[in-house]
């Protein structure tokens, strides 16, 4: 992966309001648990499993979020967006990075040119993979709201 590629920070989506927390030691911030970091099912031929981000490229990265809907016509993030920085990800997981446990990919789809993945090799002890997941949780930003959902 060449870093020239990819900008400072991405989003996640969060389709689960459970897996907003209001942090009473943060202000009654909203954040995220680990849970709305679920790396998905079925393994890639690569052995990865993909968890869904938009590399945030410019401000149309974000709205094209928020707009993204289902196949029943519910927004897909209701619960709203987070923000990650891309270098407290490479400073906290870095051993899982340099062990190719976890990458990053930019893998646009059709709609999406933003579109790429955080990727966990499926092999990962399940111990690391809780612990990949709640730094992740950790670093990323407060909840962005849905404005189509408030």
């Amino acid at each position: 992966m060449s870093e020239e590629n990819y900008p400072s920070n991405f989003y996640h989506g969060i389709p689960n309001k459970d897996y907003v927390y209001v942090d009473s030691n943060l202000d009654n911030a909203k954040t995220v648990t680990a849970e709305a970091f679920q790396f998905e099912e079925p393994v890639r031929d690569d052995g990865y499993r993909e968890l869904s981000i938009n590399w945030n490229d410019d401000e149309k990265s974000l709205s094209l979020l928020f707009e993204q809907k289902k196949e029943n016509g519910k927004y897909h993030f209701p619960a709203g967006v987070v923000k990650l920085e891309l270098i407290l990800v490479k400073q906290l997981l870095k051993a899982y990075i340099e062990s190719k446990e976890l990458d990053y990919e930019r893998r646009k789809i059709e709609g999406n040119p933003y579109h790429g993945n955080l990727l966990l090799k499926n092999t990962t002890p399940k111990q690391a993979r809780i612990k990949i997941r709640n730094g992740l949780s950790l670093i990323a930003e407060p909840v962005i709201e849905n404005p189509n959902c408030i």
